[in-house]
Parts: C-alpha cells; structure tokens; sequence
C-alpha cells in the first residue's frame, strides 16, 4: 500500500560524506567526480601550495572525459585531517611510499563500525594498510 506523507513530515538526510587523503591526479580526480554528482559531501585533505592554491581559487580537474571546477567557495579544503571529522568513506590515493603515514592521517576521520576505507594506490598494499591501521590502534597483527 502507498503511504502518504506531508512535506513537514519529511526529514532531509545529510549526504554520504567522503574525505580524499590525497588530493594529487587520482584523488584529485575521483574526489571532483563525486563532487560533481552533487550526490555526496566531499572533503579534501591537501599540503602546501597545493592546499594554499585549490583554498584561494578553487580546484580545477581537466580530464578527457570533461573537465571539472569546484569554486573556493563550495570546496571543502583542509591541511590537517583533524579538522575534516568523521566521514562515511575515505579515499586514500597518496604513494605507497608513504604507507606508514596513512594511519595518523586517516584515523581522525574514522567512526568505528561506520567508515569504510577505499585505497587508490600503486602496489599491492591492502594487508600492509590494514596491519598498518591496527598497529595505530594498539590491536593485536598476526
């Protein structure tokens, strides 16, 4: 049967939240996609002048299959993970070089039992980012 709801009766729900750990070419680019799908809240974790830069006059991706901007004003930029909060998804996309560094980075936007991680990275390092993470969190790696 077909229930019928008034418009006061209906409550918006927040959109999925997703934070981009490495916001170069393929964070950058997957982040700008979901962005554009106007489906999720997106939050990019950025260093230096690449945060500098994308805060001052937003980012740009230009892509064979259409390019993409998010104004300053509607891009959610951070240079320190801590001030993003808790997501839905993370993305890490940065160098496999730099795996030790991914637990500190990524933990302050974790939820215990909710967050999901998605790793967009060279190599296979799936095992090693878990063991990496439970390490972080004084849990036992066998």
């Amino acid at each position: 049967s077909f229930t019928s709801y008034h418009s006061s009766e209906l409550k918006a729900t927040p959109k999925p939240s997703i934070g981009i750990v490495g916001s170069g070419a393929v964070g950058g680019y997957y982040g700008a996609r979901l962005w554009e799908s106007g489906l999720y809240e997106v939050k990019f974790f950025m260093r230096g002048d690449h945060y500098e830069e994308s805060k001052a006059n937003g980012l740009n991706v230009t892509s064979v299959h259409g390019d993409i901007f998010i104004p300053p004003g509607e891009l959610q930029v951070f240079s320190d993970t801590n001030e993003m909060g808790t997501v839905d998804w993370v993305i890490v996309a940065i160098k496999s070089t730099a795996l030790d560094s991914i637990p500190a980075l990524i933990s302050p936007l974790l939820e215990p039992g909710q967050t999901r991680v998605l790793a967009i990275m060279n190599g296979l390092i799936e095992d090693d980012l878990v063991d990496q993470l439970k390490k972080y969190h004084g849990e036992n790696v066998e």
